[in-house]
């Protein structure tokens, strides 16, 4: 097992079967919302309060 730092987060986030579009691959729109939630996480993490 791997040592992580004590303020480090791993998000993964699994595509479901509606999040595919029309070329077989994901949304833009569903990875923008994975890329957002992810800033959110950093911005707690680093703030150490509730962000916007």
């Amino acid at each position: 097992m791997s040592e992580t730092a004590a303020n480090s987060v791993t998000l993964r986030f699994l595509a479901a079967p509606t999040d595919v579009g029309h070329s077989g691959s994901v949304d833009a729109g569903t990875v923008l919302e994975w890329v957002d939630k992810a800033a959110y996480a950093a911005a707690v993490g680093w703030a150490k309060a509730y962000c916007v």
